[in-house]
């Protein structure tokens, strides 16, 4: 495994798509979880490998499985959310949505660093400083 440079997050989580599409494209603005997480500022968001809806949807609508697929700011956690995306117990309020370059890599359970190349890093660095400056 590769560290990422110090400005690039380095912290991942893993969603199911379609739920990963609608979170980087803005959509959902809650994701749900049993736990609470310290963590706030920038996340990258897997897709994993296996879906929440019929597989054979998400291959018609061409959602990319297992890797990065963008990135959005955890503001705060929360048990109680005006989102029609909150049903709990813990809402993870997200932020500044913003779709990446699709990088194929292995999820993990929890928040999890990702394990990717330098050049990886990289790639997903120069996206997000671009993705910065379009706002």
């Amino acid at each position: 495994m590769t560290v990422p440079p110090a400005a690039t997050p380095c912290r991942a989580l893993s969603i199911k798509q379609p739920w990963a599409h609608h979170i980087v494209c803005g959509r959902k603005d809650v994701e749900n979880r049993s736990w609470n997480t310290a963590y706030r500022g920038t996340l990258l968001v897997h897709a994993a490998r296996s879906t929440a809806e019929d597989p054979d949807l998400i291959r018609r609508l061409d959602l990319p499985l297992g890797g990065i697929v963008g990135a959005v700011d955890v503001v705060e956690c929360v048990t109680d959310h005006p989102s029609p995306w909150f049903f709990g117990p813990i809402g993870w309020v997200l932020a500044n949505p913003r779709p990446l370059p699709f990088t194929l890599c292995r999820g993990r359970l929890g928040l999890f660093t990702p394990d990717l190349t330098a050049r990886q890093w990289e790639t997903i660095a120069v996206a997000l400083t671009a993705g910065a400056g379009a706002s």
